[in-house]
């Protein structure tokens, strides 16, 4: 599968949510701060998921823009990010044969497949 990015012109609500979500987000100790508020990107889709890492699942708040895939744990108000952003230029996502669907596979291309390969469960 492969993801297309296009141009939009950002409305004041999308502009609204990004600074939301910025001002919610608080960055663990490994993780280097950036703007999500940055050029056109725009969230495409939020939810939970669960992260299966060395054979033990996390539950996640992913967050989808235009451009990358941010994983986050809620913490009360805020968004804790626990791993670099993905962007989706670097990614590859494959299904798993799996009876209801629901699982995926991220691998991150532009890094050591020590530290690229991820594997989430979709929240059902």
């Amino acid at each position: 599968k492969q993801w297309y990015q296009r141009r939009v012109a950002i409305t004041a609500g999308e502009a609204r949510k990004m600074a939301d979500i910025q001002e919610r987000l608080i960055f663990s100790s490994s993780v280097k701060p950036f703007p999500i508020k940055e050029g056109d990107r725009v969230l495409v889709h939020e939810g939970s998921l669960y992260k299966l890492d060395k054979k033990k699942k996390h539950k996640v708040y992913a967050m989808l823009f235009t451009d990358l895939l941010l994983l986050t744990k809620e913490v009360g108000q805020h968004l804790k990010v626990v791993q670099d952003p993905m962007f989706l230029s670097q990614i590859m996502i494959q299904d798993f044969n799996c009876d209801d669907g629901t699982e995926f596979h991220i691998t991150v291309v532009a890094t050591l497949p020590a530290e690229g390969d991820k594997v989430i469960h979709g929240d059902t």
